[in-house]
């Protein structure tokens, strides 16, 4: 499910050029505490791999300025909000409305339109990304990483295989499961 967010300020809104750890706080304060704090603490583990589940965009909006590593939006942007479970979006999207004032970092926000959207699924689709996906591989024995690219063969294999583990975990019996305990 996918959730298009349009929030709104009385000023220009202020984020430190690598804002993804507080777009990241903000879903996680903006949902559920019982889903949050398992999403966080938890996730859905497949073999030593633990999965979140819902993913965001980049802020979407017009930028003003960027100065000493800050940017600088006008007073209204658009985030995107996705997750293949309903009951994480919904957890976010309930808690939104109930809301008034929210804060998004520094700056004092209010939920302007939530939107559905739902896209066409056929037999092929053409996924356009909203944020970067980072793959990644672990040499045997070691502790550090290899990033791929797009032009390395290995990188859509690993990407298929990773959306496979998170289709194995039987993700939507497991949520409801820990919702009930």
């Amino acid at each position: 499910m996918i959730v298009k967010i349009r929030l709104i300020s009385e000023k220009p809104l202020e984020f430190p050029k690598n804002y993804n750890h507080i777009l990241q706080s903000f879903f996680y304060k903006n949902m559920d505490k019982k889903i949050a704090t398992f999403l966080h603490d938890t996730g859905f583990t497949y073999g030593k791999r633990k999965f979140k589940l819902f993913t965001f965009s980049k802020i979407i909006g017009k930028l003003k300025d960027k100065q000493d590593g800050l940017l600088f939006f006008e007073p209204e942007i658009t985030i995107y909000f996705a997750s293949p479970l309903i009951e994480i979006t919904s957890s976010h999207v309930k808690t939104l409305l109930k809301k008034g004032k929210l804060k998004l970092g520094k700056n004092e926000v209010e939920v302007f339109t939530v939107e559905l959207i739902t896209p066409q699924v056929d037999e092929e689709i053409t996924v356009r990304c909203l944020s970067p996906i980072t793959v990644y591989k672990t040499p045997k024995g070691e502790r550090r990483f290899l990033y791929l690219t797009p032009f390395e063969e290995e990188f859509y294999e690993l990407l298929k295989n990773n959306l496979l583990k998170k289709i194995r975990t039987r993700l939507q019996k497991a949520l409801r499961r820990r919702l009930r305990d």
